[in-house]
């Protein structure tokens, strides 16, 4: 069976934050069924931000707990807050 989440991922504009997030959840097996998102300008800093909302179909053989780790672990190496709802 399947289950679906939405993945949230948040932090400053970079290259690289589509491909590394999407290259994780592929390597899972886990199936994108949506993806939206936007580039924002922080009005305190004037920094990019860019925003990212996932609609993602998971195996239920893969834990949330696996997944939360391994995006934590993506999260870290580009400095992003990504949040499992």
């Amino acid at each position: 069976g399947i289950y679906t989440k939405t993945i949230n991922v948040d932090g400053v504009d970079q290259s690289g934050i589509v491909y590394k997030v999407s290259r994780f959840l592929a390597d899972e097996d886990i199936n994108i069924e949506s993806l939206t998102s936007k580039r924002l300008v922080s009005p305190e800093t004037g920094t990019a931000i860019y925003a990212m909302e996932i609609k993602a179909q998971i195996p239920e053989e893969i834990s949330l707990e696996r997944l939360e780790k391994g995006l934590s672990q993506v999260g870290e190496e580009l400095n992003l807050e990504i949040v499992i709802g």
